[in-house]
């Protein structure tokens, strides 16, 4: 299964036709977005699958663990008759980042 983007137009709130995909992975916090000559540029934290959500569960408090984050940021044409298709994400930042998902403080 693949990762998918889709674009709307602003100015008609109608959903663009060209089909956006790049490898699987599971975002829930999208840094920044923005429209640049012709093309959308997103920034992520990127994880390599929902592993994360389920550490975020902490039902007696002590767990702790932490989670790799990718920063990555994709660019999405806006021209449809141009490109279709894959998208290969540009890595922003090659030192690991860990997010601390739980706690151990007393």
């Amino acid at each position: 299964m693949q990762a998918k983007f889709h674009l709307v137009e602003k100015t008609t709130g109608s959903l663009v036709s060209t089909e956006y995909t790049a490898d699987p992975l599971f975002v829930f916090h999208h840094i920044n977005a923005y429209e640049s000559d012709s093309h959308i540029e997103i920034d992520v934290c990127a994880h390599r699958n929902t592993e994360v959500i389920y550490s975020l569960s902490v039902e007696d408090g002590s767990a702790s663990t932490a989670e790799r984050v990718y920063l990555k940021r994709f660019v999405l044409p806006i021209d449809a008759d141009k490109v279709r298709g894959f998208l290969e994400p540009i890595q922003l930042c090659d030192v690991p980042i860990y997010v601390n998902t739980g706690s151990n403080a007393s």
